[in-house]
């Protein structure tokens, strides 16, 4: 079997943890029991090498992939000569009971008309296809055991008999089925003290019906040809954010190459700061405040543990610090495009944007709930000095760039917003303003408009004593540093679309950046433009393309990191949180623009000075 498009996958997960399952029928990406944590089937990134769980029809079928409506339990629905077949993947939401304690994934095989026979082919390999399973039979299954560490473990139950393989490394099954029969299938992390009972998956209909997101009756922001995108997205952010411990995850997957090209491959599966700040107002404005505050305590539990010197771009979903990047010699890499890393050395870059957007996600905060929590306003000053103390150091920039530091002009930019912020924060919390923060704050307001702009190109550049073209300049209006209708602003937005534009889509940079090949373009660069055209009043030719880049999303609704212009092919590791809520906030700013009622402090970054008149508007 040739390796799939990803647009050929759907995702099923919970608040834990998910698996990437093909039109086939094959999970070929599953890590247990976290989204961070080894894995047990890795197909995905090597056909032979790195396991699946595999049921379909025999001989010649057709299959197409659907979600139940307003859930993420999948539904693989097979066309045989001999029947029409439906194989229904979930992880459910909630755990009831001892014996559903473990991570599982449920598999439901069912016949809707006529009489199929099925093949089942179950092939575990561990710690990402380094460690061979043993299988061996356990109560009603087979139980997988790592042959090089007794702590990986994992249950296949199952309706049907399985056989084992000589080499006992692997089971399979022949089974047929006729209309309204059934067979259930559980895998499940370590060895459950109890039985897994079959079940249906009503609970986790209920559960995830509980989650997705409603219209509120005053009408809803997102509506538009993207409204089902965006809802599609806010389930999609329900597995990669951890409702315990409050961080997300920038993807569920490792090492998927951007643009196809080899060396450009990361591991993904962690929590970016950066990302975490933006995400708060995707929260907020889907009416998810709950997890907005789960978000926020995540990001200040690690102020007060680490302080403003020890904080680092990138941790692992526990708050972990430890991420040392190594390669996986075992797996070839997605259509042979390596290498396979676990890990990422980014979180040993010191990024000064880092700073900024905790600052905005602390007066996101407030704005959604008038308060800091207790003893956190203190250590958000401590930043506000540290940051008067270390702006003027060269840094890794906002791509996290693997060459050198330089002074980036958005890194600058993300320092204004931390200082300006804690300006407007400290007499809300009994301050007064040090003299100190307005100096420094105006001191970077000055040489951000002179040494980080090019009269010349007209344009904000990417780093001091540079001419390059990027687009996270992007984002110096949305920081409030300059309005929009501000000539400078609509210069530089007029060079970013001259240069980084393709088609609909948007390049990061053009310059060459220490790796192999050249830079695809981003969906989540793309939603800085898109905003950009909204609040510039462009908001009509917004929309239109904001439509058109859903059409870029796989069939079950998912974002990768990038889209390949004139294909419209999807690269680079998925579901990409920075896709999705870069989706989420150009839809929401449309519709802002537009007129529309807001959710409460859903513009984070936004002082209401430099809003445009239709911003004030209601519907």
């Amino acid at each position: 079997m040739s390796h799939l498009a990803l647009s050929d996958y759907g995702l099923v997960g919970n608040h834990s943890s998910s698996a990437l399952i093909s039109y086939l029928g094959s999970i070929d990406w599953c890590c247990l029991p976290y989204l961070d944590s080894p894995s047990h089937f890795a197909a995905l990134l090597d056909e032979g090498q790195g396991g699946r769980f595999q049921i379909m029809p025999q001989g010649d079928f057709r299959s197409e992939q659907n979600y139940l409506q307003r859930t993420l339990v999948l539904e693989t629905v097979f066309e045989t000569p001999h029947g029409r077949g439906m194989l229904i993947d979930w992880m459910p939401m909630e755990e009831t009971g001892g014996a559903s304690r473990a991570p599982v994934i449920r598999r439901r095989v069912e016949v809707i008309d006529g009489r199929i026979q099925w093949l089942l082919h179950c092939a575990p390999r561990f710690r990402y296809g380094t460690q061979a399973a043993t299988a061996e039979r356990f109560r009603r299954g087979v139980l997988f055991r790592s042959e090089s560490s007794h702590d990986e473990l994992a249950l296949l139950q199952s309706e049907i008999p399985l056989e084992l393989a000589p080499e006992a490394s692997s089971v399979a099954a022949r089974f047929t089925l006729e209309a309204g029969q059934t067979a259930h299938f559980t895998w499940s992390w370590g060895r459950p003290l109890d039985e897994i009972p079959f079940e249906s998956p009503r609970a986790s209909i209920e559960a995830w019906h509980a989650v997705a997101h409603r219209c509120p009756p005053e009408g809803c922001i997102f509506a538009g040809p993207w409204h089902d995108a965006v809802a599609r997205s806010s389930l999609l952010l329900q597995v990669l954010q951890s409702p315990a411990l409050g961080s997300i995850a920038q993807a569920v997957t490792t090492s998927l190459p951007g643009r196809g090209e080899h060396g450009r491959t990361w591991d993904y599966r962690y929590a970016w700061i950066r990302d975490s700040a933006i995400a708060m107002q995707a929260l907020a404005s889907l009416g998810a405040s709950q997890q907005a505050r789960k978000l926020f305590g995540w990001l200040t539990d690690l102020l007060r543990r680490d302080g403003p010197e020890g904080l680092q771009p990138v941790y692992r979903l526990d708050g972990g610090r430890f991420l040392p990047e190594s390669e996986v010699v075992a797996l070839e890499g997605y259509r042979h495009l390596g290498p396979v890393r676990v890990g990422n050395n980014s979180s040993r870059h010191f990024e000064l944007d880092l700073f900024g957007h905790l600052m905005l996600a602390a007066a996101q905060y407030h704005a959604l709930f008038g308060e800091l929590p207790e003893g956190v306003w203190p250590r958000l000053a401590e930043i506000a000095d540290y940051l008067c103390q270390v702006w003027r150091r060269p840094d890794r920039g906002p791509w996290s760039t693997r060459t050198k530091s330089e002074h980036f002009v958005a890194s600058k930019a993300y320092c204004w917003a931390a200082l300006d912020r804690a300006c407007a924060l400290a007499p809300r919390m009994g301050w007064s303003v040090p003299a100190r923060w307005r100096e420094e704050r105006d001191i970077l307001h000055r040489m951000i408009c002179t040494q980080g702009y090019d009269s010349e190109r007209r344009s904000f550049i990417r780093a001091f004593g540079d001419r390059e073209i990027d687009a996270s300049v992007l984002d110096i209006p949305w920081l409030g540093l300059l309005p929009f209708d501000d000539p400078r602003v609509q210069s530089t937005l007029h060079a970013v679309e001259e240069e980084l534009l393709d088609g609909v889509l948007l390049h990061r940079y053009r310059a060459a950046d220490g790796l192999p090949g050249t830079d695809g373009t981003y969906l989540g660069a793309t939603s800085k433009w898109l905003t950009c055209l909204a609040l510039s009043g462009r908001v009509d030719e917004a929309g239109d393309t904001l439509a058109e880049i859903c059409s870029f999303a796989s069939p079950t609704g998912m974002f990768s990191e990038q889209v390949t212009p004139g294909t419209g092919e999807m690269s680079g590791n998925l579901p990409c949180a920075s896709s999705h809520l870069g989706l989420i906030h150009a839809a929401l700013y449309v519709g802002a623009a537009r007129g529309r009622a807001l959710p409460a402090g859903a513009l984070i970054g936004m002082p209401a000075a430099v809003l445009p008149s239709p911003l004030s508007r209601t519907a």
